[in-house]
C-alpha cells in the first residue's frame, strides 16, 4: 500500500522507517518490526492496508492486527498463541522424522559394517587354512630336503663310483628342486578387527 500511494498522482510520502523498504521486492523478516511501528503509530495507512485486504488474503492474526475488532489483542494472544503450538508441533513432527531417516540410515550402515565384516571374517578363515597348508607343505619339504641332504651326504662319505656320482648327483638335483618349489613361509594374516 506504500508503495502504491508512493507511485500515486500526486504521490504520498511515506513514514520515514518504510522509504527505505519501498525498494525491496519481497520484505525480510527483519523489516516487520519497522512496518509494524509504522502501522501503529499511523492510523490512517493502518486504515487504508486494513480495507484492503482480507482474513483469507493476510491470515487470522494479521486481520485481527489491521482490523482492530472489540478485544482483539486477545483474540490475537490466543491466534499467535495456538500458532505457536502448532509450529512446535510441526517442528516437533520435523524431527521425530528426522530422527527417524537418521535411525534407519544408521541401522542401514550397521548392516551393511557387520555383512562386511562377516564376509572378513570368511576371508581370515580361508587364509588361515590355506596359510596352515602352506605350512605343512613346507615342512614337509624342508623334511624330504633334509633326508636327501643326509642320503647325499651319507654319499659323499662314500669313495666315488660311478653308481654313487650319478646317485649323489641326482639327490642334489631333487634338494635344489626342493629348495626352488618350496615357497618362503608367509607372514602370518593380520588379526580381524
Amino acid at each position: 500500500m506504500a508503495r502504491a500511494a508512493a507511485s500515486a498522482r500526486p504521490p504520498v510520502t511515506p513514514a520515514g522507517p518504510l522509504r527505505p523498504l519501498l525498494r525491496l521486492r519481497h520484505l525480510p523478516d527483519r523489516a516487520l518490526a519497522s512496518v509494524r511501528k509504522v502501522l501503529d503509530e499511523d492510523e490512517l495507512l493502518r486504515s487504508v492496508v486494513a480495507a484492503a485486504t482480507t482474513e483469507e488474503l493476510v491470515g487470522r492474526a494479521s486481520w485481527l492486527y489491521l482490523q482492530r475488532p472489540a478485544g482483539w489483542e486477545t483474540a490475537l494472544e490466543a491466534e499467535v498463541g495456538a500458532q505457536r503450538e502448532a509450529d512446535a508441533v510441526a517442528e516437533e513432527s520435523r524431527s521425530a522424522a528426522t530422527a527417524s531417516r537418521r535411525l534407519a540410515s544408521v541401522e542401514d550402515a550397521l548392516r551393511r559394517t557387520e555383512a562386511d565384516a562377516m564376509a572378513l571374517r570368511v576371508e581370515v578363515a580361508e587364509l588361515k587354512g590355506r596359510l596352515a597348508e602352506e605350512r605343512r607343505a613346507r615342512r614337509a619339504a624342508d623334511t624330504d630336503a633334509g633326508r636327501l641332504r643326509r642320503r647325499l651326504a651319507d654319499l659323499e662319505a662314500v669313495p666315488e663310483g660311478g653308481d654313487v656320482r650319478e646317485e649323489r648327483d641326482r639327490l642334489a638335483e631333487r634338494v635344489r628342486q626342493l629348495e626352488l618349489a618350496a615357497p618362503a613361509a608367509p607372514p602370518p594374516p593380520p588379526a580381524p578387527a
